[in-house]
């Protein structure tokens, strides 16, 4: 699995902020080819514990 961390002091919208994590996740080759995201429920439950 992989972690999305997301801040809202950063000035730059939530899903600006998921969008360039998961590319550079995908560039990176940590999210690998026909691996499945996690849900936006699990992507809410984890920003709630950060």
């Amino acid at each position: 699995m992989f972690d999305i961390l997301l801040s809202e002091p950063t000035g730059q919208p939530l899903y600006m902020q998921l969008y360039t994590q998961i590319r550079r996740h995908i560039q990176s080759g940590l999210i690998a080819d026909g691996v499945r995201l996690p849900s936006v429920r699990s992507l809410q439950q984890q920003a709630e514990h950060q």
